[in-house]
């Protein structure tokens, strides 16, 4: 765990980080788009996505914002933001296209994505210049705002860009096999439960997914009846032996269509428990916003 977040729950967006090897494979915006409805991720910070401008990026409910690779293969960063969240996009005054960095301003946070490649085509000390620079831009701009900066910073090592940029490093998980190259550093303290896990887009890396674990986890008890194709055969079979014939007793009227209905009721009711019983299950709100059809 971290230091407790002293700020409110709802200036905490979730996060999955991914390098995706290629979001330009086929099927691979879909697969995102899957894990994105999984873990009901705010924002998602994409690096290596190798798009280019003849390539399919949108994902239902969220605002995308790309910087492809200019006149080279690979890389390219992105940032889909929940759409409800009404993000945009903020460009470094001295903007240097051969960096892949992107930031976006989402209420009063400022969410980077970076890909620092193995072989780049600038010096490392270049790169830690111009986010330097553009951190301390930002301030000027965004005084109040929490700065994250997220993505794949391959061999480029934590105590160096803490210290050049004063952010908390996060992620203690490896990512790609037993290095961190996945990252996620923040300028305060946020209390997020951090979890690296398998996406189901395929890439040799592993997704960065957090929450803030400030969100109090409350229980439901849910009340259903479980329905199977084994019950409605036994339900029948019983049913067709079942006499509805209501039978009244002489003190009643003939016209007494409430006692019969009351009666009726009563008969079907017990069929009800007898094949169809209620039964519990507790939902927490840390669950997947889904239950399946079989249960209801």
């Amino acid at each position: 765990m971290h230091a407790v977040c002293r700020r409110p729950v709802e200036c905490s967006p979730s996060l999955y980080v991914l390098n995706a090897a290629a979001l330009s494979k086929p099927g691979a915006v879909e697969h995102l788009a899957a894990d994105l409805k999984n873990y009901s991720s705010d924002v998602d910070i994409v690096t290596e996505t190798h798009f280019k401008s003849k390539h399919t990026d949108s994902v239902d409910g969220y605002t995308l914002f790309r910087r492809d690779r200019v006149k080279r293969r690979g890389g390219g960063v992105a940032i889909y933001v929940k759409s409800e969240l009404r993000p945009t996009v903020w460009t470094y005054s001295r903007d240097d296209r051969s960096i892949e960095l992107l930031w976006t301003v989402i209420g009063s946070d400022i969410i980077g994505a970076l890909y620092h490649p193995s072989k780049p085509v600038y010096q490392t000390e270049a790169l830690l210049n111009y986010v330097e620079l553009s951190l301390e831009e930002l301030g000027r701009d965004h005084p109040a705002a929490t700065v994250i900066l997220c993505g794949d910073f391959n061999q480029l090592s934590d105590g160096t860009v803490c210290e050049r940029t004063g952010l908390i490093y996060l992620v203690q998980q490896p990512t790609r096999g037993e290095h961190i190259l996945d990252r996620i550093y923040v300028s305060s303290p946020v209390d997020y439960v951090i979890r690296v896990l398998t996406s189901v887009v395929r890439s040799d890396h592993k997704a960065v997914v957090t929450r803030p674990c400030t969100q109090v986890k409350t229980s439901t008890v849910r009340v259903y009846r479980q329905k199977s194709p084994s019950q409605h055969a036994a339900f029948l079979q019983h049913a067709a032996t079942v006499d509805f014939q209501l039978n009244q007793s002489e003190s009643e009227s003939e016209d007494n269509v409430q006692s019969q209905f009351d009666l009726f009721y009563t008969i079907a009711h017990s069929l009800l428990e007898m094949f169809y019983p209620e039964r519990t299950v507790t939902i927490t709100s840390r669950d997947p916003p889904y239950i399946t059809g079989y249960n209801y």
